[in-house]
């Protein structure tokens, strides 16, 4: 995949039943983000996507705000 990639998940092989296990297991960061954003969105549980996307972009932040300080 590229930078041009925008539905990572949609653009993945996998099998019938492991959709969130690919999304989960993608290497980059950003990539995985949002493939878990999308399988909860296409799985009907956008709401609960939102707050999981939320909850690790927060403690992203708040580790990075203790490891610059």
């Amino acid at each position: 995949m590229t930078e041009n990639t925008v539905l990572p998940l949609i653009n993945t092989a996998f099998e019938p039943g492991n959709a969130r296990k690919a999304a989960e297991n993608f290497a980059d960061r950003d990539f995985r983000e949002i493939a878990i954003a999308e399988f909860y969105y296409f799985t009907g549980q956008a709401q609960t996507g939102i707050l999981k996307i939320s909850l690790v972009k927060l403690i992203y932040l708040i580790f990075f705000i203790n490891v610059t300080n």
